[in-house]
């Protein structure tokens, strides 16, 4: 569940007191990594990684594993104020509406996007190329190897095939649910 904060008005620098129903300790396990990005005027993106485990999440009725994503939320906010002073002069100003789910369904394409694709860069053999990306291989949430978004040395392609489902015509897939594998998406 992404959040962003935004710089107190007053630079109150204090870590308010949490809600009665957020504990300050961790009650899920640890609290996760973030990704953070500062924007021009100040807010920070975070990207929690990740805050629910799919599992849990899928066995859980929608609403009230949102509602527990958006408590962890509150909990790990807090929690960064109090480690990294830099954060405290912030306050939480937006939760996403709604959890992004990472590893789910994906569509057959006629072709499969790989770690290897995406390794080749621009020296990828795919001549049906039509965009470009330059995201980091996003490995986090993975249990056993190295987790975490190392960078690239260059852009990569992304074949229109991967886009076409296999089988189907006049139908394009443009989501993480296109043809993908694990890693690539």
């Amino acid at each position: 569940l992404v959040f962003r904060v935004a710089p107190e008005e007053s630079g109150a620098a204090a870590v308010p007191d949490l809600p009665r129903d957020v504990p300050k300790e961790c009650w899920w396990g640890r609290f996760p990594p973030v990704q953070a990005v500062r924007l021009p005027r100040g807010d920070i993106v975070f990207n929690a990684l990740p805050l629910m485990d799919g599992l849990e999440f899928h066995s859980t009725p929608r609403e009230e594993a949102l509602a527990e994503c958006r408590r962890r939320v509150v909990a790990l906010w807090n929690h960064l104020r109090e480690v990294f002073p830099e954060f405290r002069p912030h306050r939480l100003s937006w939760i996403a509406p709604e959890v992004g789910v990472r590893e789910t369904y994906r569509v057959v394409c006629d072709h499969t996007l790989t770690e290897n694709d995406i390794r080749a860069g621009m020296r990828s053999p795919h001549g049906d190329v039509i965009a470009l990306a330059d995201h980091a291989l996003d490995t986090h949430g993975v249990r056993s190897g190295p987790s975490g978004c190392p960078e690239l040395a260059e852009p990569y392609g992304i074949p229109f095939r991967s886009l076409l489902p296999a089988g189907l015509e006049n139908v394009l897939v443009a989501s993480r649910a296109a043809g993908f594998s694990a890693i690539a998406a």
